[in-house]
C-alpha cells in the first residue's frame, strides 16, 4: 500500500504543559515517528508551573526559541520565589511563622 504524504501545520516553537513526567518525551517521539526527513522535533523540560510540568518543543534553536523559553523561565522562577516567601497576616510587621501566626504584633491572626 502506498501512502501519500500529507501536510501537517505545526507552529513551532511551542510550550506545552503536562501532568506526568515523560509525557513530553512521548509526544516528541510520537511526532518524530511520522515526520519524514532530516528535521526532528526536539524538546527541553523547563520546570513546573502550578502543578504541571512545562516543556518547550522546537526544530532548531533561534531567536524565537530563546524569547519563548525566557518568558516561561521567568514565570516559573516567579512562581518558585512566590511559593518560597512566607505568608503574612496583613499587619505591617510581615514577620510570620507558618505554624504559629504573627510573631511581632498582637493582631490576633494565628491562622496564617
Amino acid at each position: 500500500m502506498k501512502v501519500k504524504p500529507k501536510e501537517i501545520m505545526v507552529n513551532l516553537p511551542t510550550v506545552h504543559l503536562f501532568d506526568y513526567e515523560g509525557e513530553d518525551a512521548q509526544l516528541a517521539a510520537n511526532f518524530n515517528t511520522f515526520v519524514h526527513g532530516k528535521s526532528h522535533l526536539k524538546y527541553e523540560f523547563l520546570g513546573t508551573l502550578g502543578a504541571q510540568l512545562v516543556s518547550i518543543f522546537y526544530l532548531q534553536r533561534n531567536d524565537e526559541f530563546s524569547q519563548l523559553r525566557e518568558s516561561f523561565m521567568v514565570m516559573i522562577e516567579s512562581e518558585l520565589e512566590a511559593s518560597a516567601r512566607p505568608a503574612h497576616c496583613g499587619c505591617p510587621c510581615h514577620s510570620v511563622h507558618l505554624e504559629h501566626g504573627c510573631l511581632d504584633c498582637n493582631c490576633g491572626d494565628t491562622n496564617v
